[in-house]
């Protein structure tokens, strides 16, 4: 078998992996060097997909490759920092060749530029493991007014991540055909201008085996804002299982290839962050 791994994607593709997917990985300084700053690329079957996570949220990016001579599945981990670097030398319109040989560095190459990558050598948690299959309630939303909504009810953002920095949690519930958005989580009392805290806009239901019974999750404000920026258009799906399940952002076009993946907060309340994997 060929010790070399050589793929061919074109360019507008490769810089939409890195830029849809590279706000999950981990910016903290003492991550770096491990599977949380990484950028894994799984590739099979003439596909490559890209994953970022820094175990609290993840981006997917999936499409098509030019060249897949393997075809088996293999997959790499890369520094994201160093790809988001990486796409700054490269056109749209360039067909990108890369190559994994035994050295353990990534080579990108195309007619006028030329990097390699050091490969990330760590274990990278088994992440397709968590991502629904189904969903309990899928609905459609305009984009804008979610985005809309969350700003017009933050007041202050008291609460500080390591991650993200400050920032507000962010209640979402299906009530009927309506998405409510609010900052008072059902375990809190209900606060005396309760009314500036609680928004709601309209939802297309596209299915919602709860019925009547629609679970709350409670999301880190920037985490969902930023599942949502690589959507483009005007409306965004929204996948929920449960309140302790991933929640998925989606495009409304199936063959857009982006999946966002935040993990919920505690619904007992307080301000916890579950991770995507235990």
């Amino acid at each position: 078998m060929d010790k070399v791994d050589r793929i061919v994607i074109e360019g507008r593709k490769l810089i939409n992996g890195v830029e849809k997917t590279s706000y999950a990985a981990s910016r903290r300084k003492e991550l770096l060097g491990t599977h949380a700053s990484g950028m894994r690329l799984f590739i099979e079957n003439g596909r490559i997909n890209f994953i970022a996570s820094n175990g609290y949220r993840l981006a997917m990016y999936s499409v098509k490759l030019i060249k897949d001579d393997i075809r088996r599945r293999r997959a790499y981990t890369v520094p994201a920092k160093e790809m988001e670097e990486l796409i700054e030398n490269i056109q749209k319109d360039d067909e990108i060749e890369i190559t994994v040989e035994g050295d353990g560095r990534m080579t990108f190459s195309c007619q006028n530029f030329s990097k390699s990558i050091e490969l990330l050598q760590v274990k990278y948690p088994p992440y397709h493991k968590i991502i629904p299959r189904v969903y309990n309630i899928k609905i459609e939303v305009s984009k804008d007014e979610l985005k809309d909504a969350i700003n017009s009810i933050i007041k202050e953002r008291t609460h500080k991540d390591s991650e993200t920095g400050p920032y507000e949690r962010i209640v979402l519930r299906l009530q009927d055909k309506r998405l409510v958005i609010s900052t008072i989580s059902p375990m809190d009392p209900l606060p005396e201008d309760y009314k500036s805290k609680i928004r709601d806009i309209p939802a297309k239901v596209l299915h919602n085996y709860f019925n009547d019974i629609s679970p709350y999750v409670c999301l880190n404000e920037i985490y969902l804002k930023h599942a949502l920026n690589p959507i483009k258009g005007a409306k965004v799906v929204i996948g929920f299982v449960n309140e302790y399940s991933p929640v998925a952002f989606l495009s409304p076009d199936p063959t857009y290839g982006y999946l966002g993946l935040v993990m919920p907060m505690d619904p007992e309340g307080g301000y916890k962050q579950l991770a995507l994997i235990k």
